[in-house]
């Protein structure tokens, strides 16, 4: 069996392998979108061993063809090219060494479609889905290092982009501040899109939190020049903020409202209490209670 294996990979053979088109040189300013076949046929005679080789153990082995030389013909806005690949057998050849050992290549004809590519400065955006772990929250806003890109691709798909999107950032329970760097998607969505720079540094700030609650005065606004008292005229606040931010937390600091603009006075008996102010560092859960009631003294 060996014997009969080792004749087997001394002879040649007839073969077909499939080589991915790879291209160089592209038209200055343009972008290939679409290209009839991305694979080549390529039909050679070689000794059964460089077969088994080329086939099962290396790499797969591309067709990288040079466009510096290619004709571009103008079809309302998009730019059509032509490549016979049977021109390009020597290149192949001497890349590969397979010298005099390819037949032929098939599709005997490369259509390819490009479009002009223009750029634009664009912010950075990302879908974020995050838990915590118990006690822990998101502190201010999710940063991006840089904030803006700058995008190369298509003048029709880039007339339409808004943003630069890293896509889907997914953590679960977090307890920690993440930093990580984070590439653009190679997605359907940015195939013909170049980011510079290609990588961003995602700041995710966590912080522990805790309860708390204060009671503050309830101020009359828009009274229509009557004078008017509230019951209760205190209401009492409950709110989360950081635990490196709980002694920032002054008398003051949150300011309740209850506002008579939209009041019937011949009707309502209760007013909505509302805060009007407050510091962005802590987050209101909320208030009680939620309405007051009123009286008019003449």
């Amino acid at each position: 069996m060996i014997i009969w294996f080792s004749i087997k990979l001394a002879n040649n053979y007839d073969s077909i392998i499939e080589m991915p088109v790879t291209f160089t040189n592209l038209p200055k300013n343009k972008v290939l979108v679409s290209i009839s076949d991305s694979v080549l046929k390529v039909e050679i005679v070689e000794k059964g061993s460089d077969l088994f080789r080329i086939q099962y153990i290396q790499k797969p082995i591309a067709a990288t063809i040079s466009l510096r030389n290619i004709s571009l013909r103008n079809n309302n806005g998009t730019y059509e090219g032509i490549l016979i690949p049977s021109s390009f057998i020597s290149d192949l050849e001497h890349e590969h060494g397979l010298l005099g050992k390819i037949i032929s290549v098939r599709p005997d004809t490369l259509y390819l479609i490009f479009e002009s590519q223009k750029s634009r400065k664009i912010p950075v955006k990302a879908t974020f889905d995050l838990t915590f772990e118990k006690q822990f929250m998101q502190y201010g806003r999710i940063t991006f290092e840089p904030d803006c890109v700058i995008v190369r691709g298509p003048v029709k798909m880039m007339e339409r982009l808004d943003s630069a999107n890293l896509g889907l950032i997914s953590y679960k329970e977090l307890a920690r501040d993440m930093v990580f760097d984070m590439r653009f998607p190679t997605d359907s969505a940015n195939h013909f899109l170049e980011f510079s720079p290609q990588i961003i540094k995602v700041n995710i700030p966590v912080e522990k939190y805790t309860e708390s609650e204060l009671d503050a005065d309830i101020n009359i606004i828009h009274n229509q020049s009557l004078k008017i008292k509230t019951f209760p005229d205190k209401v009492k606040i409950f709110y989360k903020v950081a635990l490196k931010d709980f002694s920032r937390i002054e008398p003051g600091m949150i300011t309740a409202v209850a506002d008579f603009s939209g009041v019937n006075f011949s009707e309502d008996t209760k007013v909505r209490i509302m805060i009007e102010n407050y510091p962005d560092f802590i987050q209101i859960n909320k208030i009680e209670p939620e309405k007051a009631e009123f009286i008019i003294i003449k």
